[in-house]
């Protein structure tokens, strides 16, 4: 299962596959990039699954994707990604 929230709009998405490939991938970030509002930017937070690092990603323009490892050495931007007001509507 392939998933995506937006907390700040409400939206989401998921794919249930018989695989997680970068074929699948690639058709999750279609659907992501077909959420995002016009003029609108996508940010994911990725962990390194090989069908996320692969070189066949095919990444819309409207969407970055930032690896896990790069917040493993800013514990402060995981806090404030984890700890914020958004999570405890949930």
């Amino acid at each position: 299962m392939f998933g995506d929230v937006c907390p700040q709009e409400g939206k989401g998405s998921a794919l249930v596959l018989p695989f997680c490939n970068t074929a699948g991938m690639n058709l999750h970030l279609d659907g992501i990039s077909a959420m995002v509002s016009p003029g609108r930017h996508a940010v994911l937070l990725l962990d390194q699954a090989g069908w996320h690092l692969s070189g066949e990603v095919a990444l819309p323009d409207n969407i970055t994707c930032h690896h896990w490892n790069r917040l493993v050495d800013q514990p402060w931007r995981t806090m404030s990604i984890g700890l914020g007001d958004w999570t405890l509507r949930f």
